[in-house]
């Protein structure tokens, strides 16, 4: 990229007493200035929505909108809303990456498959598969100084759960298979608010709902207000439903081939 540099110092020719040859200003002059600022101009980057091709680099990048590209080196910080790579992604350093974390209450709103954080309610590593959070592994064992042999498990079922086909599944009991979730509630965009609730049952995080009018595979994200029965929740797709009865299903699903053992 090219800098403008002035070729003619017109101010000077001011100067000049009536007469020198050299105070006249001309056509040649101009032309040169008019050609420098335009070589400028056409090798700098627009301030709105600029395009780079070829090696930037920058102590420190900040965008308010979202990176998309197959290559982005940075030596400093990127800050910004979104990062999207269309390629194969690597981190090639010695040290660490640092995912994403919070609380169970403090996840997305509106998920997307894939996504992974640390949740620092469960202090576990999860993701997103589509339908519902899930522990990714990573937390390992814990335990007394070196001592890294503690596994721990919840107690309670919450949600409907199918053990993979052909795959074995293991638990430390004594083991509790919730009640499903009943109540009278309505849906205003990702808005769930439940103004009433028959039996037992909660909605957690993750509980997959079902009514009258509600979308196929709408999921309870987050909590708003409610802690399990009355009160709003964030829940996704955004859909618009009036009062009906919503309902959840608790159960763990073994199939034929897989085996559940609870110790």
């Amino acid at each position: 990229m090219s800098n403008y540099t002035k070729s003619t110092n017109f101010a000077t020719k001011d100067a000049l007493p009536s007469g020198n040859p050299l105070k006249i200003v001309k056509g040649t002059e101009i032309d040169t200035e008019y050609n420098n600022i335009a070589i400028a101009i056409a090798t700098k980057a627009d301030l709105a929505s600029p395009t780079f091709t070829g090696t930037v680099t920058t102590a420190a990048l900040t965008a308010t909108g979202a990176f998309t590209g197959t290559s982005i080196t940075a030596s400093g910080a990127i800050s910004g809303t979104a990062l999207t790579a269309s390629a194969d992604s690597s981190f090639t350093s010695t040290g660490a990456v640092l995912l994403s974390k919070g609380s169970t209450a403090q996840r997305p709103g509106s998920p997307a498959s894939g996504q992974v954080r640390f949740n620092t309610t469960n202090t576990e590593f999860e993701g997103y598969n589509g339908t519902a959070w899930g522990a990714i592994g990573g937390g390992g064992a814990s335990g007394g100084g070196g001592d890294d042999v503690f596994y721990e498990n919840s107690q309670t079922v919450n949600i409907e759960y199918s053990i993979s086909a052909n795959k074995n599944a293991m638990s430390t009991g004594p083991i509790t298979v919730a009640s499903s979730f009943e109540g009278t509630g309505a849906i205003s965009g990702t808005t769930l608010t439940i103004s009433g609730s028959t039996g037992g049952g909660v909605l957690v995080i993750g509980s997959l709902i079902s009514g009258t009018g509600v979308t196929a595979g709408t999921v309870v994200t987050g909590f708003g207000t409610g802690t399990g029965t009355t009160g709003t929740y964030v829940v996704s797709p955004s859909q618009t439903v009036s009062s009906t009865t919503i309902t959840t299903t608790v159960a763990v699903t073994v199939p034929t081939g897989s085996r559940w053992v609870i110790i």
